[in-house]
């Protein structure tokens, strides 16, 4: 670290910090060497966004409280370069420093960073934040309710007031995706996956209930039809439903296959796919659970493994757990991709979509 900093060669500095995050990641807090302060004060005055990232990176496992404070002033500054303040705010939340939570929700307020926010606050359990995050849903983004969605759902208490809020038509079932529900379904709760079912419909199907569904929209999605989507509303549902985990002409998530090159102009392939993801699946695509023991559950793919810490991915975060944190991991037999992602849509909308 020593021979990076003084080099003065921006590129060795990065790949020798980078290394040393990469060997640290996932291991809590990690005792400060002599020389961090010296160095994390160079790296915070360079030129180089990645730099100054790749510092606050150790800064956070060498739980440097000068550095932790002056992070907390710029993640709260609005007059701060908007990109640093997201790194800084994630960077915060990802270590589930104490007392930020308390910064997360005045956060909430700020468009800059709420989205950052909003994923934040599953990370701190804390029972104001349901209420804060419902009290604000109507005023949010397409893209923040995801957020804000995800985030209720990973927890029994917030998945409560998540269901009541869909009762009370705070909250539109049709905003709700086949993602977010299987994650409510995931928390294990009976009562919950009752209410959930009355609002929004069942999330797994009988293979006869699915080859009906298969039949009747393959009849339904003739060429005519297709002729009249709406492709712009088409994409924009493409970009709700299925982009974050999917690539498509080098946009959108890695979670699952790219599917450009997919048999995509063949409407039986697709649905025999996206109605039944479960029927034929490899083993890379298998669905884990996480448990903490703060009482989160997290769904996704194990992206790594190793003696100190499990990495899961999903449609809305990558997420660093630390081994004495997992109560406890279970492999599904089914797919990451979830049964019912046709559900919410109407046929206007899956026509769009097919589209």
């Amino acid at each position: 670290r020593k021979i990076g900093i003084a080099s003065g060669d921006p590129s060795l500095q990065l790949d020798l910090l980078t290394g040393i995050a990469d060997g640290l990641e996932g291991k809590g807090k990690v005792t400060m060497p002599e020389t961090w302060s010296t160095a994390y004060s160079s790296l915070n005055q360079s030129s180089s966004r990645e730099l100054r990232r790749a510092g606050i990176e150790l800064a956070m496992v060498f739980d440097d409280r000068d550095a932790i404070n002056a992070m907390r002033k710029l993640a709260n500054d609005e007059s701060a370069d908007i990109q640093e303040r997201i790194e800084n705010v994630t960077a915060l939340f990802e270590r589930r420093i104490d007392g930020f939570g308390e910064d997360l929700l005045k956060l909430l307020d700020d468009p800059s960073v709420r989205t950052s926010a909003l994923r934040g606050l599953a990370r701190y359990d804390d029972a104001r934040s349901p209420d804060e995050v419902l009290t604000r849903y109507q005023s949010l983004s397409s893209s923040e309710r995801q957020t804000a969605l995800q985030t209720l759902s990973s927890r029994k208490a917030w998945a409560g007031k998540l269901i009541d809020a869909m009762e009370q038509s705070v909250v539109e079932p049709s905003d709700v995706t086949a993602f977010v529900a299987r994650q409510l379904n995931a928390l294990d709760d009976r009562d919950l996956s009752r209410r959930f079912a009355a609002l929004w419909g069942e999330l797994r199907e009988t293979p006869r209930e699915k080859a009906r569904q298969i039949k009747h929209l393959e009849q339904t999605l003739d060429a005519s039809t297709l002729a009249r989507a709406d492709l712009v509303r088409g994409k924009q549902l493409f970009e709700k439903h299925c982009a974050t985990c999917h690539t498509f002409f080098g946009t959108g998530g890695k979670i699952g296959p790219d599917i450009t090159g997919a048999q995509r102009t063949n409407v039986k392939y697709l649905l025999e796919n996206i109605i039944d993801p479960s029927a034929s699946v490899a083993k890379d695509y298998l669905m884990q659970m996480v448990q903490t023991d703060d009482g989160r559950v997290l769904t996704g793919l194990i992206e790594s493994e190793s003696e100190q810490s499990i990495t899961i991915v999903n449609a809305n975060e990558r997420v660093v757990i630390p081994i004495d944190e997992v109560l406890q991991k279970k492999t599904s037999d089914v797919s990451v991709m979830p049964n019912g992602l046709l559900e919410p849509l109407s046929e206007r909308e899956i026509r769009d979509l097919f589209g």
